[in-house]
């Protein structure tokens, strides 16, 4: 039969906490005139029909030294805050922001681009390590920003434009190679300069990994493969979606991208990617997709500055 407890007796149970998923958090920071705007936004939605919407900007929140907002990338730790990485070359504003949620009014302010902006930020949560980057430097701290180091680059590294961190805590790159060639880095912590990688014509935009699966968005003119699917180990599997063109107009139709930018949200069920036009038309949405199929194709948002629209990275 089965054994039993004497009378009183307790039982410690280790229980390792996962963030399951969130709600969409996005950035929302084209203005390339005046840096005080408040369009310069951090948004938040509750799904694809865009109920729940909450933005906050730079007058949403007080913080010593003052920062100069311009939210560029999103990641959340396990206890489901808030992390941006802010875009922004000035002096105490080329930082992480860590929010509590997106009504915390005093967020915190870890890390240090090195007087440059930083563009990417990606939580290993089952070890409390947060990864950031500018366009040249990879930097890793803890959560609260007390251990901050610069971590060694991959030889043939030369930008960076993305970061993403695997549950088994694997670091992804995506960037630039020495050799121009848009390339995904399976970064080696303890070799680094010998980091395996994958390298394709574009450069990619992000990175979103899903168990074995790593999403990567490519910003460019390629026609096809908006969207590429590599295994673990940096072998191409599959690609999805078609690009507008260089002269687009509005288009929701399935698999039409005018540039995925960033993925957004940890969701089991779905990619959620920003969709931004760069070539001097103003076109933007929110997509969600299933799979690298594209099934459940979703579309949410348009151009502009208000309840529903969005500028994200470019605009006219």
């Amino acid at each position: 039969g089965a054994a039993s407890l004497p009378a009183g007796s307790t039982v410690s149970v280790l229980v390792l906490m996962g963030l399951y998923e969130t709600k969409i958090v996005l950035p929302d920071p084209f203005d390339n005139v005046n840096v005080s705007d408040p369009y310069r936004r951090l948004i938040q939605i509750n799904d694809m029909s865009g109920a729940g919407w909450v933005e906050i900007n730079g007058d949403s929140f007080a913080i010593d030294p003052p920062v100069m907002f311009w939210p560029w990338a999103v990641d959340f730790d396990n206890s489901g805050k808030i992390y941006v990485a802010n875009n922004m070359s000035s002096t105490d504003s080329d930082v992480i922001l860590r929010f509590n949620n997106i009504h915390d009014a005093s967020p915190v302010s870890i890390g240090s681009g090195l007087g440059s902006g930083i563009i990417s930020v990606a939580i290993d949560r089952p070890r409390n390590i947060v990864y950031y980057a500018t366009q040249n430097y990879l930097r890793q701290c803890d959560l609260n920003g007390i251990i901050d180091i610069t971590l060694t680059s991959p030889s043939n590294l030369d930008s960076i434009s993305a970061l993403a961190v695997g549950a088994d805590g694997t670091l992804y790159i995506g960037g630039s190679n020495t050799l121009g060639q848009g390339t995904v880095w399976r970064y080696n912590l303890l070799s680094p300069l010998s980091s395996d990688y994958y390298s394709g014509t574009y450069t990619p935009s992000d990175i979103e990994v899903k168990g074995s699966n790593i999403y990567v968005t490519y910003d460019g003119s390629g026609s096809t493969d908006k969207i590429v699917l590599l295994s673990d180990d940096l072998a191409f599997l599959d690609g999805y979606g078609m690009w507008v063109g260089p002269n687009p107009s509005l288009n929701e139709n399935p698999g039409m991208f005018y540039n995925p930018r960033r993925f957004v949200a940890i969701r089991n069920d779905a990619l959620i990617i920003i969709d931004d036009a760069n070539t001097g038309f103003d076109f933007d949405k929110l997509v969600s997709i299933r799979n690298i199929s594209g099934a459940d194709w979703t579309t949410y948002g348009t151009e502009g500055k208000e309840t529903g629209q969005f500028q994200f990275f470019y605009g006219c």
